[in-house]
């Protein structure tokens, strides 16, 4: 067995053949697959589109990013699987338990989705596991209840939407940094706005302020690239041999640079996966020569979800049942819930 700073456990050259193992797991394996598919984003969303995103010391939104040091980009992968390397912490200070920050709709959860699904799939060391739980009230019993925590990585993912942590965001963190400090590697997500403030390390690097004692390194998702849109674009809109076979090439660069045109149109927008992974809802609105802003755009998606959640109810509409709510009667509903909350 080799030493442990060779062992491999995420590379990008792994995703493309992750998909066929995917299809090929069975017993334990399956039930664990479709419990994520429950809690998380289903895989066949990720699909053929996933572009590795990248991470980067400094918030994408601190006003220093002008500095080129602060903005410095690393594959996500890459950097994930150097804070793999190394043996178990011998002083439990925080610093084998990461941070990835980000705003909402940036990757977080799919970032931590392809970790455990290459874990899954076999690609890592036997010897480790890996585990990954959407955080909230019983969460804390299933970290304590894992057997052989010093070898495995454990991922718990949106801190923002543990109701646990509502109104008590630094007692939250320090349950879950105590629960947690005998695993080998841990990583918590969050939108960035939820976390508490921060200060910077001797390097400059940021770290958690108001907790005492831990020094958890803090890394945030990088908004795409254009070289990752345009990326994107040609998985999401692919040009097969199929295409060229009946003469559709033509027809595919075309949808290619309605799309490319639409993205310019949402601007910033556009480095957000959450948004690349409704072009092909955004595009068919595009034929109605709808202006393309951030209103827009959101306005766009929530209808798109609104009429998806009234064609589901009117799918499982049983014998007596009153009439079924219409798009804008959900609206509303959603309206009030959110004033309430």
């Amino acid at each position: 067995m080799p030493p442990l700073e060779a062992l491999a456990f995420v590379k990008a050259e792994w995703v493309k053949p992750l998909w066929k193992q995917l299809e090929r797991i069975s017993g334990e394996r399956a039930k664990e697959l479709d419990r994520l598919r429950d809690e998380f984003v289903d895989p066949d969303v990720l699909k053929d589109v996933y572009v590795v995103p990248h991470l980067q010391d400094r918030n994408p939104a601190d006003s220093r990013q002008d500095d080129l040091m602060a903005a410095a980009r690393q594959s996500a992968f890459e950097r994930i699987n150097e804070f793999f390397q190394g043996r178990p912490p011998l002083e439990k200070d925080g610093r084998h338990q990461m941070f990835i920050l980000s705003d909402a709709g940036m990757g977080k959860t799919s970032l931590l989705l392809m970790l455990k699904l290459m874990h899954l799939t076999s690609f890592w060391p036997q010897k480790y596991s890996c585990q990954l739980f959407k955080l909230g009230d019983d969460t804390l019993q299933q970290v304590r209840d894992l057997p052989n925590k010093g070898e495995t990585f454990l991922l718990l993912d949106a801190l923002d939407e543990d109701r646990q942590a509502w109104k008590r965001i630094r007692d939250r963190l320090l349950e879950l940094l105590q629960a947690s400090e005998d695993f080998r590697r841990v990583i918590i997500s969050s939108r960035t706005q939820f976390f508490p403030e921060m200060e910077t390390d001797s390097l400059g690097r940021p770290e958690i302020k108001v907790l005492s004692g831990y020094h958890c390194p803090v890394l945030y998702l990088s908004p795409f690239t254009d070289g990752q849109v345009q990326e994107f674009i040609e998985k999401k809109l692919p040009l097969t041999l199929r295409h060229r076979l009946l003469f559709q090439a033509g027809k595919i660069r075309q949808q290619r640079q309605r799309a490319n045109h639409l993205l310019e149109q949402m601007q910033d927008l556009r480095m957000r996966p959450m948004l690349l992974h409704h072009l092909d809802k955004l595009l068919e609105l595009d034929d109605r020569e709808q202006k393309w802003n951030a209103y827009t755009v959101y306005q766009a998606l929530i209808n798109e979800w609104l009429d998806r959640e009234v064609r589901k109810l009117r799918a499982h509409r049983c014998c007596g049942q009153r009439r079924m709510p219409e798009r804008k009667e959900l609206f509303n509903a959603c309206v009030r819930i959110a004033e309430r909350m």
